[in-house]
């Protein structure tokens, strides 16, 4: 049993080591996958830089972008908020 299980282990080592990276990918944190670079985001089987539009910056997790302080998202860009009179930006 001990024997059946060792293979098995190794089998699927083998497996998780002839798995192909792609360009700006890393194996991810548990050897099993990989997982894109900050700043790319998985497109299938690759990893696509993310677009980021004016006003706008990486997100935290880095494979989306998210609009500055003072910016509201619509679509794919980021417009000003328009703050009326006696009013100030929100957190």
């Amino acid at each position: 049993m001990r024997i059946i299980t060792i293979l098995i282990l190794f089998l699927f080592s083998f497996a998780t080591l002839a798995q192909e990276i792609p360009k700006n990918a890393h194996k991810n944190i548990y050897a099993n996958g990989w997982s894109c670079d900050k700043g790319f985001k998985k497109s299938d089987n690759q990893c696509l830089a993310v677009q980021i539009p004016k006003n706008a910056q990486l997100s935290y997790l880095g494979n989306s972008w998210e609009c500055k302080k003072g910016y509201r998202r619509s679509g794919n860009q980021c417009l000003a908020v328009q703050i009326p009179k006696n009013a100030q930006l929100s957190y």
